[in-house]
């Protein structure tokens, strides 16, 4: 145990069978001395074993690395414990019967398919995970900041910006789609390359999809495209040189629907495109639809919606304000300084400090 403490022991296999390992247990000092071995060793060989002492050694492992996930594999009736106690458990269906298969958490049909679900699905999942989660908190972000800042304008009264079924509707029906579509078809390396490189899979060791600094960048981000959808409509609509805008103001609805288109735009473009790898037709489908619905959305409301309710005008306001061109470049202007530093940013990042993800990717091009 020393020498393996001190890295003068290379290689280190632990073989230990039933017999020894039950009197192991009855002794915590031993177990405890037989766990940090096990630990520090490459290979852990535990033959002839009972069910009871399987789940044990997984039990015992896991007590003591509380941050580590732990895996267990097995084909029969008699790795059940083991499969069941394991952060993970994977059945493994053949000549024993589906015992295991049944009573684990993934099933598959050889032992060989293990490295394909963890190298490639395992991490593709992982990476999918992280980018909805971290999508999901900026596209709620991003949209609802722009609610708060606006009432520096109103003296803090409560105005809405938005129409109130305007505004429930964002999570909905116009920004659902694109943080869907990443949390299920994104992948950011192919899976020939995960299986040649099987190192990448320390990206989720490492923590390299989802931290806390991952999670700062991306609310960072929100902050100053919330800032910038928000500020350049009011100020080309007066609001910010006047510091002020009434609850009744007939360009309230105005200005909040060119807020809100810029916030569709942004949202879309950086959760389906600047932050997702894997561009595909599903991408390039929902992407639109999403538009779509926010444009086609407006259209009929603005026929059915009371003529004069709340302060807001809408009866008519999407097709006055799309037949003039200030409201086109207004959107273009706002959508373009919340989104080119962002894209220049993460344009300095790949080039001056590359991570080992940029560089594969960079090599899946040639």
């Amino acid at each position: 145990m020393k020498d393996v403490n001190k890295g003068k022991s290379r290689h280190v296999v632990v073989v230990i069978d039933g017999a020894t390992l039950g009197i192991l247990e009855q002794s915590a000092e031993l177990m405890e001395l037989f766990v940090e071995l096990g630990i520090r060793a490459d290979s852990v060989i535990c033959c002839r074993v009972s069910p009871a002492q399987k789940a044990l050694v997984v039990k015992t492992v896991r007590a003591k690395i509380v941050h580590t996930v732990t895996l267990a594999i097995g084909d029969g009736a008699n790795d059940i414990a083991m499969i069941q106690e394991a952060n993970v458990g994977i059945g493994i269906t053949g000549k024993e019967g589906l015992q295991a298969a049944r009573s684990s958490d993934y099933s598959i049909a050889q032992f060989r398919f293990l490295e394909r679900l963890l190298f490639v699905h395992g991490r593709w999942s992982y990476v999918r995970v992280s980018k909805f989660v971290l999508g999901t908190f900026y596209k709620c972000a991003t949209f609802y900041l722009t609610q708060g800042l606006f009432q520096i304008f109103t003296g803090y009264s409560g105005t809405s910006l938005y129409e109130q079924w305007t505004l429930s509707f964002y999570n909905t029906l116009f920004s659902s789609l694109p943080v869907m579509v990443v949390g299920m078809f994104e992948q950011d390396l192919k899976a020939s390359t995960l299986l040649l490189v099987p190192e990448l899979y320390t990206f989720g060791q490492r923590n390299g999809g989802f931290s806390l600094m991952t999670y700062a960048t991306w609310m960072a981000a929100a902050c100053y495209q919330a800032l910038a959808c928000l500020l350049v409509p009011l100020w080309i609509a007066g609001a910010i040189g006047k510091f002020g805008v009434e609850p009744d103001d007939e360009s309230l609805f105005s200005m909040g629907l060119g807020v809100y288109t810029t916030i569709v735009l942004v949202v879309t473009f950086k959760i389906a495109y600047l932050e997702t790898h894997n561009w595909s037709i599903v991408t390039h489908i929902t992407s639109l639809m999403t538009i779509i619905a926010w444009f086609g959305y407006n259209t009929v409301y603005s026929f059915f919606y009371p003529i004069r309710t709340a302060g807001y005008h809408v009866r008519g306001a999407f097709q006055s304000l799309a037949k003039h061109l200030p409201f086109w470049l207004t959107v273009l202007v706002a959508f373009s300084i919340a989104m080119i530093p962002n894209i220049m940013a993460k344009i300095l990042k790949a080039q001056m400090s590359p991570t080992d993800v940029d560089l594969y990717q960079e090599l899946e091009k040639d």
